[in-house]
């Protein structure tokens, strides 16, 4: 297989992924909303700079979450790729498709999620299981976690 063959085969690779994990928070969204949270999507921008420092752009629309809001105020980040840091060697990492939670508090930004971002058991893609799951944790860390769920008021 020539290069521009084994390139053109990983960009088509990469772009599908891209389409699959935007479906995936598509249908995280959708299932959300339908138990009466509201959520919302974001991801990346295509043309991280990094603030200037990369000469040449990184794609980064693929870092994909969602925020769930209460009265119009975003509470929660749920991340498509959750922050993990080794207990052992201390080393971080990054894992992709494992979903994670972010609760904000009184913070508007997640700086923070970096160090407090709370790991799930949920890899994508998801499932009607995983999506019930989801949604249990979602209503268990929400700030109104102790009254009743959206749907139930």
């Amino acid at each position: 297989m020539n290069t521009a063959k084994k390139v053109q085969e990983f960009e088509e690779v990469r772009q599908r992924y891209a389409e699959l994990r935007r479906e995936q928070k598509k249908l995280i969204r959708e299932y959300l909303n339908s138990k009466g949270f509201d959520v919302s999507c974001a991801q990346g921008i295509g043309d991280y700079t990094c603030g200037g420092k990369f000469k040449v752009p990184y794609d980064l629309s693929n870092w994909q979450w969602l925020y769930v809001k209460e009265n119009g105020k975003k509470v929660m980040m749920i991340s498509l790729q959750t922050f993990d840091q080794d207990k052992n060697s201390k080393n971080y990492h990054v894992l992709m498709d494992r979903l994670g939670i972010f609760v904000y508090g009184d913070a508007e930004t997640p700086k923070e999620s970096y160090h407090e971002m709370k790991q799930t058991d949920i890899d994508l893609p998801m499932t009607k299981e995983k999506l019930e799951q989801l949604a249990e944790l979602v209503k268990a860390n929400m700030p109104f976690a102790n009254q009743k769920s959206p749907s139930d008021r």
